[in-house]
């Protein structure tokens, strides 16, 4: 992906890539939220991805209603959809094979243009190799995660008292978190 590297750290570029990572219902998205109220506080502008695995075991995602225009549009041989109003826009590619944050990631800043964000949240994707938050509710979840596959977790969303390799931040504590990441915790993931 061009002038984005993986781990390559530099506070200049944009935009800072943060990843969070955790199993179903663990408060990903709440997590994601908070950090985006955070950032937005500071001025900055944010993209958020979502990978959603669910999606990618049926005929059409969830986030298309069946039946709706688009899906019959797609059905009938229309390879990219739009679903467009005042208030925004998404673009469906319904033949997309290649699949990859890197590839999302591409995507999203092409779509943004020159308003490229400070910010890229990417919820899941947890063996990407962008720095990552892991959102736990105990020592024994995060041993699980990082079984599962997670890579580059630089810090923690968990309960008061976990013992965790990489530094802890209570739910709530978004500026903590994100003073964190932007002074040296995505460094870290490197």
């Amino acid at each position: 992906m061009p002038n984005l590297p993986p781990l390559a750290f530099d506070r200049a570029r944009r935009p800072q890539i943060i990843g969070i990572v955790g199993f179903q219902d663990a408060g990903k998205t709440t997590a994601a939220e908070a950090l985006i109220r955070a950032a937005k506080r500071r001025g900055l502008e944010i993209g958020y991805v979502k990978h959603d695995g669910h999606a990618d075991q049926m005929d059409w995602p969830d986030w298309e209603k069946q039946g709706a225009d688009t899906v019959r549009a797609a059905r009938a041989g229309a390879r990219w959809t739009v679903a467009a109003s005042a208030r925004g826009w998404l673009v469906h590619d319904w033949q997309a094979n290649r699949v990859g944050v890197e590839w999302w990631l591409e995507r999203l800043l092409a779509a943004a243009g020159e308003e490229t964000p400070s910010i890229v949240i990417i919820e899941g994707v947890k063996g990407s190799l962008w720095p990552k938050v892991a959102v736990v509710a105990s020592e024994l979840e995060w041993d699980k995660l990082m079984v599962a596959g997670a890579v580059h977790v630089v810090a923690a969303i968990a309960p008061t008292g976990c013992r965790l390799p990489v530094p802890v931040f209570a739910a709530g504590d978004e500026d903590g978190l994100l003073d964190f990441l932007l002074a040296d915790g995505l460094e870290k993931g490197s």
